[in-house]
């Protein structure tokens, strides 16, 4: 009997230093980071120029780990501006018009490890060189002549007060409600605009999913100015359909207006204007207006802009950026 009880410890003993011997033994994977090519990668992030390109490189850091065991692949996405593949360690991305984008990539190896990085992109505004030409050396000989001057009675100009009926930054910027449905997610974000800020709306739409924005705070002159409004975007990503509302009660959601734009969200990084006039507005006959019924902008409460999934679109992620929100002359 005691010879068995050694035999046993003997066995457990064996086994601890095993296990030991195995977790001391474990490789630890190496790191990926995404850098521009022959650029050392800024710890805030990169920036780039609209419509730029550049080339992007997956380095793998050996420094805590081993090499990956072959085959290696690679596999890039972005949320904005464009890749020119989605494959290799190296690929040219194009960067957006305006905004931010984050390029990622994923890593697989022959041994089932996986790693993944990502590398952030800020769009910066490109600055103008201004090339100062030296005046030319006047030499004039003149007579000194005494005049007398009459004072002439001026009116100051006044500037008029800022026209509170156009809905651009900060105001555009703040405020918004979102809403989802079928799986799909929606964020706002400050942006660059045409001249001043501006809101960034990302999304990614499932299958006959949506996603919308929407506030009841805005100056009712935005509705009742014109004939209708119109707003500038530019959008990049899957193209979707994109819906503007107007609702009546801001509380109950009653009596809801529409007008759609199909496969509009996608507009390859240019600025697009649109108009939207009343006469093409539509009720949602199950919300309280009739079939036939037009819209009165004069009770219109809340604007809402929709993003959906439709028949002929394509789900996916996609970021639109809106800016100045105004009547139609």
């Amino acid at each position: 009997m005691k010879h068995k009880l050694h035999r046993i410890a003997g066995y457990l003993f064996f086994g601890l230093v095993l296990v030991i011997i195995l977790a001391a033994c474990e490789t630890p994977l190496p790191t990926v980071v995404i850098t521009e090519s022959g650029k050392p990668r800024p710890p805030e992030g990169m920036e780039v120029q609209p419509g730029e390109t550049v080339t992007l490189v997956a380095g793998i850091d050996l420094e805590e780990g081993a090499p990956l065991k072959s085959p290696v692949e690679y596999q890039w996405s972005t949320t904005g501006g464009t890749l020119s593949k989605t494959s290799g360690a190296a690929v040219d991305f194009t960067a957006p018009g305006a905004g931010r984008a984050t390029v990622t990539v994923e890593v697989t190896a022959g041994d089932g490890a996986y790693l993944v990085a990502h590398g952030e992109f800020r769009v910066i505004a490109p600055v103008s060189e201004v090339t100062e030409t030296p005046s030319p050396s006047l030499t004039s000989t003149f007579t000194p002549v005494q005049t007398t001057v009459t004072p002439v009675p001026t009116t100051a100009t006044i500037p008029p007060p800022e026209d509170v009926c156009i809905l651009k930054a900060p105001e555009i910027q703040l405020n918004w409600d979102i809403y989802t449905r079928g799986g799909s997610t929606i964020v706002t974000s400050p942006a660059s605009g045409i001249e001043d800020g501006a809101l960034m709306v990302s999304y990614d739409l499932k299958p006959v999913g949506w996603a919308g924005i929407a506030r009841d705070d805005v100056d009712t002159c935005l509705f009742t100015e014109g004939s209708g409004l119109e707003f500038t975007y530019m959008g990049s990503g899957e193209p979707n359909t994109m819906e503007l509302k107007l609702i009546y009660s801001a509380d109950r959601n009653e009596a809801c207006f529409s007008v759609q734009w199909g496969l509009a969200t996608d507009t390859n990084g240019d600025w697009v204007t649109l108009q939207a006039p009343y006469t093409a507005f539509k009720c949602w006959v199950d919300t309280g207006c009739a079939e036939d019924e037009e819209l009165d902008p004069s009770k219109v409460e809340k604007i809402d802009l929709a993003f959906s999934n439709k028949e002929g679109d394509k789900a996916g992620k996609g970021e639109i950026i809106i800016d100045n929100v105004k009547p139609i002359d």
